[in-house]
C-alpha cells in the first residue's frame, strides 16, 4: 500500500508539472486570440474544490469519450450517422479502478500553470526573439532555454503536489 501510494504521488506530481509548463509555455509565448480568457478558466480550477467535481468527474472517468457522443448527438451527426449506417456512434471507454483514473483529473489544476506562467513573464521578452535570431524554434526554445531556467519552479510545484497528493491519496478508501 505505501508503494502504491508513493507511485500515485509521483505519477500525480510528474503530470501537473508536465502539464502546468506546456499549457504556461503555450499561453504567454504563443499568438492566441483568447489566451486571458483560456487563463482565466484555468485559474477557475482553484477555486473548484476536488469535492465539487467528484460527480462531473466520476461521470467522465466511467465514460471518458461522454463528450465526445454528446457532440456528436447535439450536432446531429449521430442521427446522419445512424441513417447512413443504420446505427449511431456509441464510444466507450471507462478508466474507473485504474491509476490513470485517479492520476487524470487530479492532474489538471492552475496553481501549476500560475506558478510557471508568473516565471515565464519575469523573463525578458527579448529572450524568445533572440532564439528565434538563433534559429531555435518553440520546441528548441522550450528545452533548451525554458526547462533549464525552470528547474527551481519545477522542483517546487513537484514538492507541493506530491505531498498533496500523497495525503489526499491516504483519504481514499
Amino acid at each position: 500500500p505505501v508503494l502504491n501510494l508513493r507511485l500515485l504521488a509521483f505519477s500525480l506530481a510528474i503530470a501537473t508539472c508536465l502539464l502546468s509548463f506546456l499549457s504556461a509555455y503555450a499561453i504567454v509565448y504563443f499568438r492566441i486570440c483568447w489566451a486571458g480568457v483560456a487563463f482565466a478558466l484555468i485559474l477557475a480550477t482553484i477555486m473548484l474544490p476536488v469535492d465539487i467535481r467528484v460527480i462531473t468527474t466520476y461521470q467522465v472517468a466511467s465514460n471518458v469519450f461522454s463528450p465526445i457522443n454528446a457532440l456528436l448527438d447535439v450536432t446531429g451527426l449521430n442521427g446522419l450517422i445512424a441513417g447512413v449506417f443504420g446505427a449511431p456512434v456509441q464510444l466507450e471507454l471507462s478508466v474507473l479502478n485504474t491509476r490513470f483514473g485517479l492520476v487524470a483529473p487530479l492532474a489538471a489544476h492552475g496553481t501549476g500553470t500560475f506558478l510557471f506562467r508568473q516565471f515565464f513573464r519575469t523573463l525578458p521578452g527579448d529572450l524568445f526573439k533572440a532564439a528565434r535570431m538563433d534559429g531555435a524554434g518553440p520546441v528548441r526554445f522550450l528545452f533548451d532555454v525554458l526547462l533549464p531556467f525552470s528547474r527551481t519552479s519545477f522542483a517546487a510545484l513537484f514538492v507541493l503536489v506530491f505531498w498533496s497528493g500523497r495525503t489526499s491519496c491516504l483519504s481514499l478508501p
